[in-house]
């Protein structure tokens, strides 16, 4: 609860929670208060300020089940303040424990300006060293506690790698039954046994310090894979370095790889403190190199200049001696400082036309070494443990071990699960198989999963496809691309032909045939069976046809004269 709002009645499972209500209120308000009453069985809290009304107290029901608010005032009368007694590093520590198991990193810039903007409270620098000390010791462990539980770690990495070499080794004054940690020598029985019968003879040493609490060095032995890619071999923790801690470590090292005759063994170091003379006496036949990008860097330093880097550079990488004699000639020509620099140096160690063949491998720098150490640098400031145990998963792969066993049949598609079969797509058994011998389990899905299958089920054709709408400035691409026009049929309403309107009707006089109402005199004929007298009436006569002729009237008037005279 990160702004609890208190009331009478308000209850809490315990009472170490109502406490923590209780702080997270008044850092939340900017108020500092102090415990009146602080028990097992009743918590009181009032405000520090004396003209301050300010409190709450609770206490236990009488089931002893419940905490419960029983009386308060809510409301503070008294000043705010960026300072509060409740933060503290174990306050910082519960708040922004994630926050550091993310970023271990996470510096007091970071850390304070979180806290101005969760709390509005500001935490000091000591402060800040004492959460980020108990955070690294409840993310990674407490240092002296690892120290203490190496023998149990020793014993563990040997009954989960049978066959690894773990030493550890201590150092402890007359009548001191704590001994103290000097060095741990460990060498993982895959990988020396991988180095024997898979990687070429030759090994890169290198040491780098340990930061954090406790010092030291970390002794690191790095082969060449087929690949040309790093090998680990072993690794040591040393309390530093000197000539001692190199043959301690070397010893082991010859013993693990069974390094007999040191024939066609060849190292390849850095200007290691000790290392040369200790390689010189335990390895007499083996051949040294020395890595010649720390070489030029010593070398640089008093006598800088690109064109200096080029020909170093290109004395080392030439393979044959006259080639090598006209680089070094060059060099003499542009400073015979140079030159007696590098002619101190014994050729042998530095110079591929003089490098023996037996290692198969013309690498002249320490590389691998140096991959090794970034590829560790994050996790070199963390206890011993955790470090050694990091450093060691690292080295591994990871492969799932179930308790089941499946048949397989790559040929019939087929496993023991019946997921093969009944899916057609390969199951994790099946995958498995097939990664492993290097086929691709693609191949292997059933033809109803694939593209082809596919297109063939949205092939046929649907309903005919129609002209799509298209946008106001949108041209249409392809098919017509002129608009025809499209003429509506005339039909007359009075012959109800087609071709024609009514008025151009040939019928026009007649009137309509079907009935209607005529215009003129909205008249409705009725038929052709219709009395002559009323059709003459209006003006129609009938004819022996099926139609209706009308008469003009100057026809009519004539008759009506005649019909006049005869009576």
């Amino acid at each position: 609860m990160s702004n609890p709002i208190f009331e009478i009645g308000m209850e809490f499972a315990i009472a170490d929670v109502f406490r923590k209500a209780i702080k997270a209120h008044v850092i939340k308000h900017m108020r500092n208060i102090k415990f009146q009453k602080n028990n097992p069985h009743r918590v009181k809290a009032v405000c520090k300020d004396k003209g301050c009304n300010w409190f709450v107290f609770g206490s236990w029901l009488g089931d002893h089940k419940t905490f419960k608010i029983k009386s308060m005032v809510d409301a503070h009368s008294c000043a705010m303040s960026f300072k509060n007694t409740f933060v503290n590093s174990k306050m910082i520590v519960d708040k922004y424990l994630g926050q550091w198991r993310e970023n271990p990193k996470w510096n007091y810039a970071g850390m304070s300006h979180q806290l101005r903007t969760d709390t509005n409270v500001d935490a000091s620098i000591w402060q800040y060293y004492c959460a980020r000390t108990r955070a690294k010791e409840l993310i990674q462990g407490s240092i002296k506690d690892q120290y203490s539980k190496l023998w149990k770690y020793c014993a563990e990495v040997r009954r989960m790698n049978p066959g690894s070499s773990v030493i550890l080794k201590c150092s402890s004054e007359d009548g001191d039954a704590n001994p103290k940690f000097m060095r741990l020598y460990i060498c993982l029985h895959a990988l020396k046994k991988g180095w024997k019968e898979g990687c070429r003879r030759i090994i890169g040493l290198d040491g780098c310090f340990i930061k954090g609490y406790h010092i030291g060095q970390l002794f690191t032995a790095i082969g060449v894979d087929p690949n040309n890619q790093m090998y680990p071999i072993a690794y040591a923790l040393v309390e530093y370095e000197c000539k001692d801690s190199w043959e301690w470590f070397l010893e082991l090292l010859g013993q693990d790889l069974e390094i007999n005759n040191s024939y066609g063994i060849v190292w390849i170091t850095d200007k290691q403190k000790g290392l040369i003379d200790v390689i010189a006496q335990m390895f007499t036949n083996s051949e040294h190199r020395f890595c010649v990008r720390h070489m030029y860097n010593n070398f640089k330093s008093e006598h800088k200049g690109l064109l200096f880097k080029q020909i170093l550079w290109a004395a080392a990488k030439c393979t044959t001696e006259q080639g090598f004699a006209q680089a070094m000639k060059k060099i003499r020509s542009e400073s015979v400082a140079a030159y007696k620099w590098l002619v101190e140096k014994d050729l042998v160690h530095w110079s591929r036309a003089y490098l023996k063949d037996t290692a198969v491998c013309d690498m002249l720098c320490n590389n691998m070494c140096e991959a090794f150490n970034k590829a560790i640098l994050q996790v070199r400031d963390r206890p011993v443990i955790t470090l050694m145990e990091m450093i060691r998963n690292y080295l591994m792969k990871s492969e799932g071990l179930g308790d089941d066993q499946h048949i397989v049949d790559i040929d019939k598609k087929a496993c023991a699960c019946n997921s093969w079969q009944l899916t057609g797509i390969p199951c994790i058994h099946g995958i498995s198989i097939l990664l492993s011998s290097n086929r691709d389990p693609i191949d292997y899905i059933h033809n109803k999963y694939k593209k082809e299958n596919f297109k063939k089920a949205y092939e046929p054709r649907g309903r005919p496809k129609k002209a799509r709408a298209l946008q106001a400035n949108e041209v249409r691409v392809g098919g017509k691309t002129k608009l025809r026009r499209n003429y509506a049929v005339v039909r007359c309403s009075m012959c109800k032909q087609e071709g024609h309107s009514k008025s151009t009707c040939e019928r026009r006089g007649e009137g309509n045939l079907d009935g209607s109402k005529t215009r003129q005199g909205n008249t409705q004929v009725e038929g052709l069976q219709a009395s002559q007298g009323s059709n003459q009436a209006h003006g129609f006569q009938a004819t022996q046809g099926s139609s209706l002729t009308k008469v003009s009237p100057t026809a009519t008037n004539s008759k009506r004269r005649k019909r006049m005279n005869s009576n």
